[in-house]
């Protein structure tokens, strides 16, 4: 397999938001049949947004959302994906480690997700472990997950 460089960053302008969003439409509602009002749920202002690009070319989004009712600096890490066209690459790997990076740049102590059961092998790699019983979101089976920076 060739290398590729995978850029991870902060979203910086407009056009690239508008591209997350448009990565999230396809993954999310196109893909997984979510709803625009349960994917687009109105937090996003609250969040700080990282794109992806491989190559030059935007292949996958994350959302980091500081949890206002947690004083020990906990954080969420949400909305993770990327098309299909991009999955083999490590892209997804990219986006949490670069996120995981900052966050523990920034001295939060935890970071928490809500995890489709699906992914959970993923997280877990990363050093995430879940918590609670399984529930559904969106009609997906999810697992909640936490890490110590």
């Amino acid at each position: 397999m060739v290398k590729t460089a995978i850029d991870v960053h902060v979203i910086e302008n407009d056009e690239e938001l508008k591209k997350a969003y448009e990565i999230r439409t396809e993954v999310f509602i196109g893909e997984q049949c979510v709803t625009q009002e349960e994917e687009f749920d109105g937090l996003d202002d609250a969040c700080t947004q990282y794109i992806a690009k491989v190559a030059g070319v935007t292949a996958g989004t994350a959302r980091v959302r500081i949890l206002k009712n947690s004083d020990e600096g906990e954080v969420k890490l949400e909305r993770i994906s990327v098309l299909k066209n991009f999955r083999s690459y490590g892209v997804g790997r990219k986006i949490v480690e670069r996120i995981l990076h900052d966050l523990k740049g920034q001295g939060y102590k935890h970071v928490v997700l809500y995890g489709q059961t699906h992914a959970l092998g993923f997280y877990q790699s990363f050093g995430f472990k879940p918590y609670g019983d399984e529930f559904m979101d969106a009609r997906i089976p999810h697992r909640k997950l936490k890490l110590e920076l």
